[in-house]
């Protein structure tokens, strides 16, 4: 559990150019310097960000729900909100991944599937602070009944997420569509058929763009730095989990 939390922000692009301008300044090797500094503009650079997310959302793409065929029920993954600190602990803002429940929403009310089971997240002190918890009662705000909604318990990561689905008694016959992002979509499969759970790819919030190509795709910007350290976090994600699976056997 720690390695998975640690080895993304230890190998994210930031992190990586501090210790190795560290190590040159230590070794006073200005050429290597040089060579990180030009690493870290590269991986800041809108053009370059933008294409590493394509190609890491390259397998999915929106869907047409009228396309879609009846599945048992919907799985929305949690991350969609931060804890905002303050004197009220349930206090939560929404993240750019909000884009989740509301599809998991619009497949409900689209007659897709009879029920939802939502992602509670972690940690809380009680289950009215979970992510989950708020989101059933935006769920509920727009239509979707409270019997038709079911709270996973608290997890902390994706697998855990898929070990509370299994743990509600779901069979290896049941299907459903599991909403996530989109860049997140391929581990998070992985994980939920490695336990058995046959999940249908049901992709939101997509961070690649189509915009036009200009000066300002060429100049360094925080928010690329941004997306670059997300692609690299799901590889290492990716790898990770591929390589516990494989070792369990």
């Amino acid at each position: 559990m720690f390695w998975h939390k640690f080895l993304p922000h230890l190998f994210s692009p930031i992190t990586l150019f501090i210790i190795i301008l560290f190590f040159c300044l230590v070794i006073k090797a200005r050429k290597t310097a040089f060579l990180a500094l030009f690493a870290f503009a590269f991986s800041s650079t809108p053009l370059i960000s933008n294409e590493l997310m394509i190609w890491i959302e390259r397998d999915h793409q929106p869907l047409a729900i009228n396309s879609l065929k009846k599945a048992d029920g919907i799985i929305v993954l949690s991350g969609m909100t931060t804890k905002v600190r303050s004197l009220q602990n349930s206090l939560r803002d929404f993240n750019g991944s909000v884009d989740r429940i509301f599809a998991t929403i619009k497949l409900y009310k689209s007659n897709i599937a009879p029920k939802i089971i939502i992602a509670s997240g972690y940690p809380a002190t009680k289950q009215s602070d979970t992510e989950g918890y708020l989101l059933s009662m935006i769920a509920q705000s727009q239509g979707v009944p409270s019997r038709s909604i079911k709270l996973l318990t608290p997890a902390r990561n994706t697998e855990e997420e898929a070990i509370a689905v299994k743990a509600m008694g779901v069979q290896g016959s049941n299907h459903f569509y599991l909403v996530t992002s989109a860049f997140h979509m391929n581990r998070a499969i992985n994980i939920f058929e490695h336990y058995g759970i046959s999940v249908k790819p049901f992709a939101a919030d997509f961070r690649q763009e189509n915009n036009s190509i200009s000066l300002l795709n060429f100049i360094p910007q925080a928010s690329a730095l941004t997306k670059t350290s997300i692609v690299v976090r799901e590889l290492i994600g990716r790898s990770y989990y591929k390589l516990k699976f494989y070792l369990s056997g």
